[in-house]
């Protein structure tokens, strides 16, 4: 794997990202840690660039974590990426594939389309459909559309009062107009990841809270 030139997007500093950047180097000899905070496109050029290198002459990006949180700017600096896949880099993995997976709704009808199955779920801009959610689940997990480990998420109990539903729906509402709501599961201290390859399905696997 000599001469060749990998980069790694991610978060520079972070533990996971400079770790793989580590190993890249230590296969390659060659070491970039990419922000996308500090990337910008030239399209007359065809050059996506970031500290002197231009992203569309490398070898291939891995695409550790493409921001510390997640937003529909998220999205655009997906699109920033498949230029560089345009000119022949290979990204890992593809950008369309993480575009569909960082919006939860996108996500989530990929997933229903594909017949796998997942809590109850309902996704609606009404109040009353909200509410009823709630009184059919008992418990709801509201989630933002755009956001990673629990950010943004809020539950709503069926036993709170009529008028602590309505105005806490309310209050999740006015940053999340589309309302994403799912029956609340119990997974005490864990979530799940599932890891695939070229579309095959490889294995689960358990994050548990630290000290667990």
């Amino acid at each position: 794997m000599a001469d060749l030139k990998i980069g790694v997007v991610g978060i520079p500093g972070k533990w996971s990202t400079e770790t793989l950047a580590d190993s890249v180097e230590e296969k390659t000899g060659f070491r970039l840690v990419i922000d996308m905070n500090e990337v910008s496109l030239d399209l007359e050029n065809g050059q996506l660039l970031f500290r002197g290198h231009d992203l569309c002459q490398l070898n291939a990006l891995v695409i550790k974590k493409i921001s510390a949180s997640y937003s529909p700017n998220t999205l655009d600096r997906l699109e920033l990426l498949r230029v560089a896949e345009q000119a022949g880099v290979r990204v890992f993995s593809p950008a369309v594939n993480i575009l569909r997976l960082i919006d939860r709704l996108s996500c989530t009808v990929t997933m229903h389309n594909g017949g796998i199955p997942m809590p109850p779920t309902r996704v609606t801009e009404s109040l009353e459909a909200a509410k009823s959610a709630v009184r059919d689940f008992g418990s709801a997990v509201f989630k933002p559309l755009y956001s990673t480990k629990a950010r943004g998420m809020c539950v709503i109990d069926a036993s709170m009062d009529e008028d602590v539903i309505s105005d806490s729906i309310r209050a999740f509402q006015k940053d999340n107009p589309m309302m994403y709501i799912q029956k609340k599961i119990d997974l005490p201290g864990r979530d799940l990841g599932m890891i695939f390859l070229a579309g095959r399905y490889l294995g689960t696997y358990a994050r548990v809270n630290r000290g667990e």
